[in-house]
């Protein structure tokens, strides 16, 4: 899976580490750079996401982070409310690529902590199709 380039996993790996530093200014600086600022700069940031909890050599520390921002960017972004119009939406053609990645990431990733957040991302992804057969039946086949 290469939808994220090295310098941008070491990037968005630093932020997500920073996520869980004592440094309380640290950890918002990074939380907020994660949820606001980092989807924004780095297209299809959801699936660089994907990229991170892929790689098989980060920590599990980092994939869970990234499974966690992942599921908070589908939140914010798959379906934006009226009051988040200041959010980009999660473009059609990365929702498809999404789609296709997430159920085989799911049954690829060993950390049981990891599989939630994606199941839990999966389940908010499901709710806003509207669980139709059609949209569900080209991501299982």
């Amino acid at each position: 899976m290469e939808y994220v380039d090295q310098q941008t996993l070491e990037t968005l790996s630093q932020y997500l580490i920073q996520t869980h530093s004592p440094d309380p200014e640290l950890s918002h600086e990074a939380k907020h750079y994660l949820a606001t600022k980092a989807p924004d700069i780095h297209t299809n940031f959801g699936l660089k996401l994907l990229g991170i909890i892929a790689e098989p050599y980060l920590d599990d520390e980092i994939c869970r982070s990234a499974a966690t921002y992942f599921k908070n960017h589908i939140i914010t972004r798959w379906k934006p409310s009226t009051t988040a119009t200041l959010l980009k939406p999660i473009s059609d053609v990365e929702k498809e690529q999404i789609k296709d990645v997430i159920i085989q990431l799911m049954l690829f990733t060993s950390s049981p902590r990891v599989r939630i957040e994606l199941s839990e991302g999966l389940a908010l992804i499901g709710k806003n199709q509207g669980f139709c057969i059609k949209s569900w039946c080209s991501w299982v086949f």
